[in-house]
């Protein structure tokens, strides 16, 4: 009796193991996203990955490159799993009718945050 109670609770436990990202996958993705936004103060390239399934990976996240969302997607292509996205594309054109600012100062600094002290 005993053993059965282990069996049965060891296939349980080793049953419920979340599925992991690949490493390779996400280090590629990643090496996309750094080249084409260096500077996170210069463009948005925020991203992650979820493994639904065993063979389906989910892409969520934004962008304000359409040419980094177009790089990730034929990345997620050619490594031969199945994928979902989920990537946004910044501003939405949908709901922001105006999305750039005008500055009227010879010279504007670029903050990583918005605080005095970034």
């Amino acid at each position: 009796m005993r053993f059965w109670i282990i069996l049965i609770s060891s296939l349980l436990i080793s049953g419920c193991k979340p599925l992991g990202v690949p490493v390779s996958l996400q280090k590629g993705l990643d090496s996309i996203a750094v080249k084409l936004v260096p500077d996170e103060r210069e463009g948005i390239c925020s991203f992650s990955l979820q493994m639904v399934s065993k063979d389906l990976v989910l892409l969520k996240g934004e962008t304000n490159l359409p040419e980094a969302k177009k790089a990730l997607i034929k990345y997620l292509y050619g490594s031969g799993l199945r994928y979902a996205d989920s990537l946004a594309v910044i501003p939405d054109p949908l709901k922001i009718k105006k999305p750039w600012g005008l500055v009227t100062v010879r010279i504007s600094n670029v903050k990583k945050h918005p605080s005095h002290a970034s």
